[in-house]
């Protein structure tokens, strides 16, 4: 879903960013390149609250209009 969304908002002109997961190169990247910098990827795990206040504190002179979150769940390393 993050990933279809991403692509809806540039596609209507918006800039937006996104957070990943892992390091992995996903679609985000390829969507991001193609964005001409209206798309800037940041890691983060969620449930790390460190990484969360970093995140906050790398993001802070920025003006937001819209916050959408949306965190998966894993149960096993079979998710």
């Amino acid at each position: 879903m993050g990933l279809a969304l991403a692509r809806e908002w540039l596609s209507r002109g918006w800039t937006a960013i996104a957070t990943i997961r892992g390091t992995e190169r996903t679609g985000l990247h390829e969507s991001a390149e193609a964005s001409n910098g209206r798309l800037l990827i940041e890691q983060l795990e969620m449930t790390n609250h460190e990484a969360v206040r970093a995140l906050r504190d790398r993001l802070s002179a920025h003006q937001f209009d819209v916050l959408f979150v949306n965190a998966g769940v894993a149960n096993g390393a079979e998710d």
